[in-house]
């Protein structure tokens, strides 16, 4: 094999590599939160009323990106970079309620803020479908 076209494989697969441990790290991206944040308490009461309410907010704003199953593979999800996380995944709740209301209301990336889409209440009411 001649020495060019050896360079520019090399090249490729260099590049290739490269790439995919470009978008594996894009998927561990760190999102930090103040501890003091983290703590805050839902509010809202958990009963039967909260909860439907809950899964209708979740269905209108949530289901799109993070699934059905809140598994984080809805029809929109694939397109998105960091894909959506696996809301099912104790892990995600380390922080909280606190934490992922936080996240919720402020947005990042492909994460939107709902900070003025939606009432503090309705993202409360999302979360408490959730509640451990």
């Amino acid at each position: 094999m001649p020495l060019l076209p050896k360079k520019i494989v090399t090249c490729v697969i260099v590049f290739l590599v490269s790439s995919m441990v470009c978008l594996v790290a894009a998927e561990k991206i760190v999102w930090p939160i103040s501890p003091i944040k983290a703590k805050k308490k839902n509010p809202v009461e958990y009963d039967a009323s909260s909860i439907g309410q809950g899964k209708k907010l979740y269905s209108q704003w949530c289901m799109t990106c993070h699934g059905s199953g809140a598994k984080g593979d809805g029809p929109s999800a694939y397109a998105q970079t960091p894909h959506p996380p696996d809301l099912t995944d104790p892990s995600v709740w380390n922080e909280g309620d606190g934490g992922v209301y936080w996240r919720m209301t402020e947005g990042r990336e492909s994460m939107p803020s709902f900070k003025t889409l939606i009432t503090s209440k309705q993202r409360w009411e999302i979360l408490i479908i959730y509640d451990r």
